[in-house]
């Protein structure tokens, strides 16, 4: 939906993606401790985490391309440093229940993206079943592996209050903004049977039915999905779609729902969660985003020393950085398999 933030948002969601290669052939990019790492799997993360952001992939510019693929490719070799960090610890991160369930929501995501049918073409943007199924894996090694940092180097209440005191005026609203949540449904077709979808998932949420639940199972809109819909706060500003936007802000009171919004994107049902003043956000009330903002700056210290602990070995044409030993972005979009 934020299609003015696009760099910004897929660094975001990077965090949470495949701990190995998933050996599709083709290209290979650089390997860790032996492990391939392959570039189609690099721009096949790439166009699934612009797709969870409502972002066609194919439509960025080269040049953000490659920055995103140069991000994914450091990625993949820092999770990949987990999992090695942990089988030399001899920790089950992931049990056979998990994969069963992993392979699961792979076959389901899968399908929701072919679904959406000429807009989606997986084939082409590399997205694989195997793909899926190594994204979903990293974000148990992710959260293992942010547990133990956690539990060794705590975020502590005195340095939550250093950073918001510190950073006060990141956490003043200016104008008012609004928590919304979403359902999309549909493509840019606008199909009579998308319609009648949606105006029959919009009644159910009328009749009392969890927005949040229908969110998940039958919105288009994966990345807010994934989140039962929510959206986060929106501001009155152009960063959305202008239909999506003025409904947002037609409606008039906490917990409001839209009549269907048509977008280039779909039909929308919009929830209003939350009304937002202007003014200073209270400490209370950003007191979880900072403790998730420092335990992400504990976590990415960690970093240089998980890649010492590993042996990386780079494609010959990969341009590397000789202090941190990671490649430079304009290289790997042309990257060569040749050792």
């Amino acid at each position: 939906m934020k299609m003015k933030r696009i760099v910004a948002v897929l660094l975001c969601l990077v965090m949470v993606f495949s701990f190995s290669a998933c050996n599709s052939g083709g290209d290979v990019l650089a390997t860790v401790d032996g492990q391939k790492i392959y570039q189609k799997d690099v721009e096949g993360l790439s166009a699934l985490l612009a797709l969870m952001s409502s972002m066609n992939y194919e439509e960025l510019d080269e040049g953000t391309k490659a920055q995103i693929n140069n991000s994914m490719l450091i990625f993949f070799i820092d999770v990949q440093a987990m999992k090695s960090h942990f089988e030399k610890e001899k920790k089950t991160v992931v049990t056979e229940e998990d994969e069963k369930s992993i392979d699961e929501q792979a076959d389901t995501m899968l399908n929701s993206l072919k679904e959406q049918g000429s807009s989606v073409d997986v084939e082409k943007l590399h997205i694989t079943k195997e793909l899926l199924v190594s994204y979903l894996t990293a974000e148990k090694y992710d959260t293992a592996y942010r547990a133990e940092i956690a539990e060794k180097n705590p975020v502590t209440d005195k340095e939550i209050k250093a950073y918001y005191e510190k950073n006060k005026a990141q956490y003043t609203r200016e104008v008012e903004e609004r928590q919304v949540s979403h359902i999309l449904i549909g493509d840019e077709t606008h199909s009579d049977a998308d319609r009648a979808a949606a105006e029959e998932i919009r009644a159910k949420v009328l009749a009392g039915e969890d927005f949040a639940t229908l969110a998940t199972e039958n919105s288009k809109d994966t990345g807010s999905a994934a989140n039962g819909g929510d959206v986060g706060a929106v501001k009155q500003d152009g960063s959305m779609v202008k239909p999506f936007e003025d409904a947002v802000f037609a409606l008039a009171e906490e917990g409001a729902i839209s009549e269907l919004v048509e977008s280039d994107y779909g039909f929308h049902i919009i929830k209003l969660v939350a009304i937002l003043p202007p003014g200073e956000k209270p400490l209370d009330d950003v007191k979880d985003e900072i403790k998730s903002t420092l335990e992400q700056e504990k976590v990415t210290e960690e970093y240089p020393k998980l890649r010492k602990e590993v042996k990386i070995e780079y494609a010959k044409s990969i341009e590397v950085d000789k202090e941190t030993n990671l490649p430079i972005a304009k290289q790997v979009e042309t990257g060569s398999a040749d050792k």
